[in-house]
């Protein structure tokens, strides 16, 4: 049986292969995509793709466009504009490396690339690609995590309430694109509430341990956290009740294998 390290490192081996290094552009995007990052948005679908019996494997070009969204918000995200950050994961990034204009053509680039990994599938039907490529657009879009962009840089003391709806669109949508995928490729039809609380938890969950870390790293943040607005103590307190539900419910979603347990376990043990 494969493990999640199996997946992660068929998955990395895919990436090297299928991006294109014919240019200064695709240079970039390789750059973006390839030089770390944890694949928990890939690996999501990935792993509940194995759930539901499915082969992983065949449906890499979907996690690649998953991928890809993400990792395109954080290029424009480092920008000055935005959270003017020079170092992500210990290497320049990629405004540092290319250039401010060459950072937001990458970026671009790879919005638009990621539609294209799904409708050059040659293994889905017409209707999925179609189901796919809109649920990517809601996730990435003005519904989802471009909005949740917007309406954090608009509010500057945003209430607890609005903050969870800031980060639902941030990161919620994405973790829900990989439930939703995963959903529509293994014509999983009907009530699927669970998954989707469970992607909405894991938004929430991700949110809190990330808040937590960038307060260690630097405690005069500019922007408000759950930290900054309900304190260290009430922060952990909500971090462990999070994770609680979380990890009973995955045992409910995943009750014959162990491939989603361990990539929850990975991320928030």
């Amino acid at each position: 049986m494969r493990t999640l390290l199996d997946i992660k490192t068929e998955f990395n081996e895919y990436l090297n292969q299928t991006l294109p290094n014919r240019n200064d552009l695709e240079k970039g995007i390789r750059y973006a995509m390839l030089e770390g990052g944890s694949r928990f948005r890939p690996l999501l679908f990935l792993t509940i793709i194995e759930t539901f019996g499915l082969d992983a494997s065949r449906y890499f070009s979907i996690a690649l466009a998953i991928e890809m969204v993400h990792a395109s918000s954080l290029v424009h995200d480092d920008l000055p504009e935005m959270d003017n950050d020079e170092i992500r994961r210990g290497i320049p990034t990629v405004h540092k490396a290319f250039g401010h204009p060459q950072a937001l053509l990458i970026g671009d680039a790879m919005l638009a690339n990621s539609f294209q990994y799904i409708a050059t599938n040659k293994l889905l039907l017409e209707t999925e690609k179609v189901n796919l490529i809109r649920a990517l657009s809601e996730a990435a879009g003005s519904e989802g995590l471009v909005l949740g962009q917007y309406n954090e840089l608009a509010s500057e003391k945003p209430t607890l309430d609005e903050l969870n709806a800031i980060h639902h669109l941030k990161t919620g949508k994405m973790f829900e694109l990989s439930v939703r995928a995963a959903m529509i490729v293994a014509n999983r039809r009907g009530n699927n509430g669970e998954w989707l609380y469970f992607s909405s938890l894991l938004g929430v969950l991700y949110q809190i341990k990330d808040d937590f870390m960038d307060f260690k790293e630097n405690h005069d943040l500019k922007i408000e956290t759950y930290v900054s607005i309900v304190g260290v103590d009430r922060t952990k307190e909500i971090y462990r009740e999070k994770r609680e539900s979380l990890f009973t419910l995955v045992k409910q979603l995943d009750s014959n294998g162990s491939l989603l347990k361990d990539l929850i376990e990975t991320m928030f043990m």
